[in-house]
């Protein structure tokens, strides 16, 4: 099949169509016709579709546009919250294929699910619907509150309509929930809580709105008795039932609002957050786990830019498939555990290495390193992934995150092994190895036998990768009944190819798309010189053509961007008008050294706090020299003030009077001392 889920086939001008690719079979394909809003999802015969593309009927495209609304910025609580019940909803369904895309099966599951979630049928349709067309990526089920009214705002309607379902068959009449309803709401909420206090609940506070906001005290004036009676707005109406109470607690978010006041917010966090720790019970082919980790490679390194500099030791992240035990990305940088290094190893394993191999003087037609694929699920440390660049990979690339526990290395055990088996391998022959007795009295300190950059040591660790992904058997594997049937050698490259040709092919984005979207962002004010970030301006053409610069001389404008903090020379504009959802905006001329686009902003933060203690210390030890310069300037002007005191005692007219001579006369007595001649007077010739 020369198609893939997700792909898209575009028809001719004379017969437009727009059909996404939803699931490839043996012998069947299902379409979803993009164009047509109303339509569902058709199985049609791979047969016909293949004849279709070669007759050119339809062209394929390979990399339809794989930006959301919801890439460089952080979710919210609620959205996140939405986001997994939606999920949850309609998991069960869109994993069942190929049944799920035949109209007849189709509708018996949806049968099924709504017994099950008490769900309208409608409402599963139109999700189930979402989530194909956003390209079957669970950031199509991210809610749109930008386009709906604030949360918990319902003004009044005209004519006293009453809002949400009718009366009852009693015909007993409803009171309409306004503004100043709402407000009495909250009243009886934060006064049930400052009383309440952890025994608050929903019951408690709607039973003081309706005992005191709705209630009023009234004093009979002949016995002084006080009896408390309707307020008169709800005299001919009964209060707001618990139900419409109910319902403006949960859609206004009340539970957390009280829940962070009672609990404060590090353990509302702690004990409410959204939970991305989901995990397969087991992996079912290449793609379906990978497993991530970073260790410190215990050798010391030189600098690659300065001779002879030891700069310490490095950190590598090593990405592996479950399944084959393949490994599919790393990344060897001097970066510290953390986000940036390990999304650089995750966008190396959608990156084609055949690149990478040239570069570090490896023919990639006798070295196979066919990854470049994103699995399924994620297993990492908590310490990089708890954060929203988490929440994306799930969200934007379908990668379920699951995270060990503290202190439980052995939950990652096969990429854990791998370390082990690295720094085995590397020590005999990498000068400036850490030995086992580098510690003990009179041993030779490790670092001053550094020989290696982080070029040489990169190499050397493709050598290794490539050697175990090709040559290594795994003894101990247990395999699959299928896998030993058919006689798979036991060998990761071996397992990854049979495991692709019978299990299927994990998916893969665009590498660029990717780093993009793991990006840090941020909003940031454009002004008359560019994008400003960090104390330096940034622009391309496309911003000059948009007229931000220039409008921004009447008030900076806001614009998002992301950015790379090993690349100081350029940052990412968010724009929906460029195809890949972003342009690049490079550093300009106008920032304070335009040299600055080949360092990194660690280096650049480095070099400001270094420069700024130079600066503190000149300030200190010049001190005595300012001390020296204030006695001096004092007593220049205490001789002068003398001077004037001793001289020529005359009236003010007369000191004023004709300036301009007097200014001419000074300035021909300083000819002579102003201008000195270039070269020693002519010796007096005594012949």
């Amino acid at each position: 099949m020369i198609i893939r889920e997700r792909h898209v086939l575009v028809g001719t001008d004379d017969a437009p169509a727009r059909l996404m690719v939803l699931w490839v079979g043996a012998t069947q394909v299902a379409l979803l016709d993009l164009l047509d809003a109303a339509s569902r999802p058709q199985l049609m015969a791979s047969t016909a579709v293949e004849a279709a593309i070669v007759a050119e009927t339809w062209t394929v495209d390979v990399n339809p546009i794989e930006v959301s609304r919801a890439v460089g910025r952080v979710l919210s609580k609620k959205e996140i919250e939405v986001r997994d019940e939606l999920w949850k909803l309609i998991e069960p369904l869109v994993t069942n294929v190929p049944a799920i895309f035949d109209p007849v099966q189709r509708g018996r599951l949806i049968s099924v699910r709504v017994v099950e979630t008490k769900r309208s049928r409608n409402t599963i349709k139109d999700k189930l619907d979402r989530y194909w067309r956003g390209g079957m990526r669970i950031a199509a089920l991210i809610p749109d509150f930008a386009s709906r009214g604030p949360r918990g705002s319902l003004p009044a309607l005209p004519g006293g309509k009453k809002r949400g379902r009718p009366a009852g068959p009693n015909g007993e009449p409803h009171v309409d929930v306004t503004i100043a309803i709402q407000k009495a709401f909250q009243r009886a909420v934060d006064a049930e809580r400052k009383v309440a206090k952890n025994r608050f609940t929903p019951q408690g506070a709607y039973k003081r709105f309706t005992d005191i906001e709705c209630m009023m005290a009234e004093e009979d004036p002949d016995t002084g008795e006080i009896t408390y009676v309707p307020k008169p707005e709800y005299r001919n109406l009964p209060a707001p039932s618990y139900r419409q109470f109910k319902w403006w607690f949960d859609g206004t978010n009340q539970k957390e609002r009280v829940g962070r006041r009672q609990k404060g917010d590090a353990l509302w966090d702690k004990d409410h957050r959204a939970t991305l720790d989901t995990s397969a019970a087991q992996t079912w082919g290449p793609g379906s786990r990978f497993q991530i980790d970073a260790t410190i490679l215990e050798v010391a390194l030189l600098s690659r830019h300065r001779a002879g500099d030891i700069i310490g030791k490095p950190v590598l992240y090593v990405v592996i498939d479950v399944w084959s035990r393949y490994i599919v990305g790393f990344y060897l940088g001097l970066t510290n555990a953390s986000w940036a290094g390990a999304a650089m190893a995750l966008a190396n394993c959608l990156e084609s290495k055949d690149e990478l191999l040239r570069r570090h003087g490896y023919d990639p037609s006798k070295f196979a390193w066919e990854s470049r694929h994103l699995s399924a699920a994620l297993l990492a440390d908590g310490g990089e992934l708890k954060s929203h660049r988490g929440d994306v990979l799930a969200s934007e690339f379908n990668c379920t995150v699951e995270t060990a526990a503290p202190h439980r290395a052995d939950w990652k055990g096969i990429v854990e092994q791998r370390f082990n088996m690295t720094n085995v391998r590397i020590g005999p022959y990498a000068p400036g190895h850490v030995d086992i007795s580098y510690r003990g009295r009179g041993a030779e300190d490790y670092r001053f036998s550094a020989r290696l950059t982080l070029d040489d040591l990169t190499e050397i660790l493709i050598g290794l990768f490539l050697e175990y992904n090709n040559h290594h058997e795994l003894k101990n594997l247990d395999l699959d009944a299928d896998v030993d049937a058919a006689r798979v050698p036991k060998v990761p490259l071996d397992l990854w190819r049979y495991g692709l040709r019978t299990r299927g092919e994990p998916k893969s984005y665009d590498h660029n798309f990717f780093r993009f979207a793991m990006m840090a962002s941020a909003e940031v004010s454009v002004t008359p010189s560019g994008i400003e970030f960090r104390g330096r301006f940034y622009s391309c053409p496309e911003l000059v053509a948009s007229g931000l610069p220039a409008k921004a001389r009447d008030g900076r404008r806001k614009v998002t961007i992301s950015w790379d903090d090993r690349i100081v020379g350029e940052v990412y504009w968010h724009n929906p008008k460029s195809p890949t959802g972003y342009y690049v905006c490079r550093l300009t001329t106008k920032s304070r050294n335009a040299a600055e686009q080949d360092r990194s902003f660690w280096e650049l933060d480095d070099a400001d706090d270094r420069r700024k203690g130079e600066a503190r210390d000149r300030k200190h030890d010049k001190r005595g020299d300012r001390s020296a310069l204030t006695h001096r300037i004092e007593e220049v002007v205490k001789r002068a003030e003398e001077a004037f005191a001793d001289g020529p005692k005359r009236d003010d007219g007369e000191r004023v009077r004709d300036l301009r001579g007097k200014r001419r006369a000074e300035r021909e007595d300083d000819a002579a001392t102003e201008a000195p001649p270039l070269h020693d007077p002519a010796p007096v010739w005594s012949g």
